[in-house]
């Protein structure tokens, strides 16, 4: 082979290269929530929850989940983050064969995460990671695929808990709550999204 065609067979194998379609493609769903539908809870108390649109920090906006084949990624936009005092983002994921948890919680000078399964409790997950971003009032939450078993789609709902930890020494202290896929608090566990298949 001769001097002249190395070096077109060389020129040809990098504009390939660069005009290939990438392999860290994931599929990206985005889901709106209402402004505005933050509802309170008392512990305390029987009563049905109240409307509270007033606590911004838990009201949640929009979500962006975008799932590859190395990693889930979610991320959950709130409409003022910045005043939060104690915050928990709750991010359900269902799969075919079952389901997990990833929780991020902010207290005064710390956040922790915990992953698992509902039922089953926390388990090991090397890679999981949460963050809270004031400034940008979002929370990410960051699973590897191999933690949820590679499935070929999943289904994600969120939720947040706030609460003021200045109002933690009455007997009456409210926790504000929002579910990213129905108006209000809703359940105990998020509603879920539509299918996203694996990119």
């Amino acid at each position: 082979m001769t001097s002249r065609v190395r070096s077109r067979v060389f020129t040809v194998a990098v504009l390939m290269t660069l005009t290939a379609p990438s392999a860290a493609h994931a599929e990206t769903v985005t889901a709106r929530d209402a402004v505005g539908d933050v509802e309170a809870f008392y512990l305390n108390e029987d009563q049905d929850t109240l409307p509270a649109p007033h606590y911004a920090a838990s009201d949640i906006t929009r979500t962006v989940t975008a799932y590859g084949m190395e990693r889930l990624k979610v991320t959950v936009h709130l409409r003022d983050l910045r005043n939060a005092s104690a915050m928990r983002t709750d991010v359900l994921i269902r799969t075919p064969d079952g389901r997990y948890f990833g929780s991020v919680v902010r207290g005064p000078r710390k956040v922790r995460t915990l992953f698992g399964h509902p039922r089953r409790g926390a388990i090991e997950c090397e890679g999981f990671t949460g963050t809270y971003e004031g400034g940008k009032d979002r929370v990410t939450v960051v699973v590897p695929a191999a933690c949820i078993d590679s499935p070929r789609w999943v289904q994600v709902g969120v939720s947040t808990t706030g609460v003021e930890l200045n109002d933690t020494d009455s007997e009456d202290v409210p926790f504000y709550v929002d579910d990213g896929g129905r108006d209000g608090g809703g359940g105990h566990w998020p509603r879920l999204g539509e299918r996203i298949r694996r990119g």
